[in-house]
């Protein structure tokens, strides 16, 4: 039987092993592109799992649960296409670092699904038929109909 001393030490590792694994992710930024008739949503960052994706308000809403931290400041995008009203990307508050990637829809749709990508993860909405054609981004730039969110709070 091990002593009190021993199995607490023994907690403490395995809850700091479990802490520093969770801090190793970050969610870096979110960049949103038309793609024809396609919205491609990417998600990028380092060492990403799969999200927890939940819906609400009939098909409304989606959110992307990520065990990461952001980085940057949470803000909210406007996109209006193909029923996308906007895009929230924020921190969650809580014990462990977590971000959430929320997607508000004008109408109910089918569940949108996240795709693991090189740079992360990617969520597709409608039908791909041409090539990449920027929307909304989330990093230092300023155009009037492109944003990107992550990094910085200014819109591109």
């Amino acid at each position: 039987m091990l002593s009190n001393g021993l199995r607490y030490a023994l907690i403490a590792a395995a809850a700091l092993c479990l802490a520093a694994g969770a801090y190793a992710q970050k969610l870096k930024s979110v960049e949103i592109a038309r793609q024809g008739s396609q919205v491609e949503i990417r998600i990028e960052g380092e060492g990403l799992k799969k999200p927890l994706v939940k819906s609400a308000f009939g098909g409304k809403s989606y959110t992307f649960d990520f065990n990461a931290n952001f980085v940057g400041k949470d803000q909210t995008v406007p996109v209006s296409a193909l029923g996308l009203d906007f895009i929230h990307v924020g921190a969650l508050e809580g014990k462990s670092p977590r971000s959430r990637v929320h997607l508000r829809f004008n109408r109910g749709v089918s569940a949108p699904e996240a795709m693991p990508a090189p740079y992360g993860w990617v969520v597709r909405l409608g039908h791909a038929t041409a090539a990449p054609k920027p929307v909304v981004t989330t990093q230092n730039k300023a155009a009037q109909t492109l944003k990107k969110v992550g990094t910085s709070p200014n819109v591109s």
